[in-house]
């Protein structure tokens, strides 16, 4: 009788060992809905906007030496274990130094650049920052990129 207790208290916690452990993916990540700030140049202030959902980002594990030379400058240090890529280009834009918490978490950092997701809900949050808190005079024209907040869902391939 204790074996078959033994058997059936191990078999569970295999289960939910299992079931806790975070999915390999890679996601595909899609925007549900974008908001931010725009700089109406006839007013000359920055005024609240809405932008146009849609955007794709992929969510995947990483090894730094898998990475190119840019990619792992700006992934710097602790090595990654998941990277973020706007479906379509080349590099990586938010890294995530940590591996999937216990309630299915993950936070990344870009340069300018948040990327939280939860693989249990499958919901994310974007926060890009653009140029917006940047020294104004290092750049052309400080009004071209709009700070914008998207949310959506994941699926994994």
């Amino acid at each position: 009788m204790k074996r078959v207790i033994a058997l059936v208290v191990g078999f569970i916690g295999a289960l939910i060992a299992n079931a806790a452990s975070a999915p390999d993916g890679p996601f595909l990540c899609l925007v549900d809905r974008a908001t931010g700030f725009a700089f109406d140049k006839q007013s000359k202030s920055w005024k609240q906007a809405n932008f146009e959902a849609g955007e794709k980002y992929v969510l995947k594990r990483v090894k730094k030496s898998s990475l190119s030379e840019t990619e792992q400058k700006t992934a710097g240090r602790p090595d990654p274990a998941w990277g973020v890529w706007e479906f379509g280009f080349p590099y990586g834009e938010a890294w995530c130094s940590q591996d999937v918490d216990e309630y299915g978490a993950l936070w990344c950092k870009g340069e300018i650049e948040l990327f939280n997701v939860n693989l249990r809900s499958h919901r994310f949050v974007r926060a890009y920052t653009g140029l917006y808190a940047q020294d104004p005079s290092q750049f052309p024209d400080e009004h071209a990129d709009a700070p914008v907040v998207e949310i959506g869902k994941c699926t994994e391939l």
